[in-house]
């Protein structure tokens, strides 16, 4: 009886910390995505700055003008 009662004590922990694991490995999934559509948004956003910063003063031709 022994055996039983310690064998089912790290299964209840198991059971326990189940809910926890997943709820991390969502959190951890949801951050990823997250940064990447971050990274993505600033890498478009850096970029039409600069297309806009070189298309509106080509040269500085537009400072002179």
């Amino acid at each position: 009886s022994v055996h039983v009662v310690s064998y089912g004590l790290p299964l209840r922990r198991k059971i326990r910390t189940l809910p926890i694991k997943a709820t991390l490995t969502c959190l951890s999934r949801a951050v990823n995505e997250w940064l990447e559509e971050a990274t993505l948004w600033l890498i478009m956003i850096s970029l039409s700055c600069t297309w806009i910063s070189i298309t509106s003063h080509p040269l500085g031709l537009a400072d002179a003008v």
